[in-house]
């Protein structure tokens, strides 16, 4: 296509869609349509509640069609993660759901009701049935199977983008999809999926576990040679980020302060801008959102080339 059709105001531009974390979209500029993201994590750092709490700004709040196909968690259990992801508490508190559906009050329920006032709800119940009228109203779809090829999962954006114009679709996860196949497989499937993005216009966020070496690092902190897929997970997606949560490795403070309920995501590869470092909270291991302030959320993600450990500089 010639430049200045490319220029030109007739030429209809990429689209970005904000994830509803501001300073994670002041980095990556939300999700772009037609690309792929992924997002990397070893278990209990927080990737489930990274992606319900994106699908409930998303889908639910802003109201942009969106899908999940997940392979780790049933509709039921994903409807529940999202309805805890809302009320910051953790989906273990399965007394609080329950007492919270209980129209008649009770002790149990006024100690629920200040619980959730003391996280910033000052009218728990009515916020209560106004986010279930927008989960009611939001469109979401979620589709769950134990087993799925890269070709099913292409099949069924295929068909909910036709009936349902998704604009974004999650899928959970990778490593479950491509597990056992050759890396010429690996690689044949990862292209299908980012051309599969680019042909149906819709933005693609992936997530995957990364591999256990990361365990064995003296920071733990990930880098691109702990992705499943290898190279072309690493060659073929648009933006590439890890979760991370210091406390979980006993870490109780860094360079800015307490680490209790904090996570950390490393961009390690940023096609629309800069790599980087955000800094958020972890509310009630169930939804992850901004901090106040950060004042290393630009921090330069650079892994060095000794496996054994990575730092990060401050670039100002």
């Amino acid at each position: 296509m010639k430049l200045n059709k490319i220029l030109s105001s007739k030429y209809e531009r990429p689209q970005a869609i904000p994830t509803g974390i501001a300073s994670l979209d002041r980095m990556i500029g939300g999700l772009q349509v037609g690309h792929v993201v992924t997002v990397g994590a070893r278990p209990a750092m927080g990737k489930t509640a990274f992606v319900m709490s994106l699908i409930r700004s998303i889908g639910i709040i802003n109201r942009v069609p969106t899908a999940l196909l997940s392979l780790e968690h049933d509709e039921q259990n994903v409807a529940s993660r999202l309805w805890a992801a809302e009320f910051g508490w953790s989906r273990t508190q399965q007394s609080i759901e329950q007492i919270m559906m209980e129209p008649k009050m009770n002790i149990e329920l006024e100690n629920a009701v200040k619980l959730l006032q003391n996280i910033g709800f000052e009218n728990p119940i009515l916020k209560k049935k106004e986010y279930k009228r927008m989960m009611n109203e939001a469109p979401v779809w979620i589709e769950h199977a134990f087993v799925m090829t890269m070709d099913e999962v292409i099949s069924r954006m295929e068909r909910l983008k036709k009936e349902n114009n998704v604009s974004v679709v999650v899928i959970d996860s990778l490593d479950l999809i491509i597990s056992g196949a050759k890396n010429a497989e690996q690689e044949q499937a990862m292209m299908n999926l980012v051309q599969a993005a680019w042909r149906l216009k819709v933005a693609v966020l992936l997530t995957t576990n990364l591999n256990r070496e990361v365990e064995y690092r003296v920071s733990h902190i990930p880098s691109l040679s702990n992705l499943r897929g290898g190279y072309s997970t690493d060659t073929l997606t648009s933006v590439v980020m890890f979760l991370y949560r210091p406390d979980y490795y006993g870490i109780e403070e860094d360079e800015c302060g307490n680490t209790e309920g904090k996570v950390q995501i490393f961009i390690a590869k940023n096609d629309f801008g800069e790599t980087g470092l955000v800094r958020l909270n972890f509310v009630g291991r169930s939804r992850i959102e901004d901090m106040e302030y950060s004042p290393f959320e630009d921090m330069e993600y650079s892994p060095l080339m000794n496996e054994a450990d990575n730092v990060f500089h401050a670039v100002r």
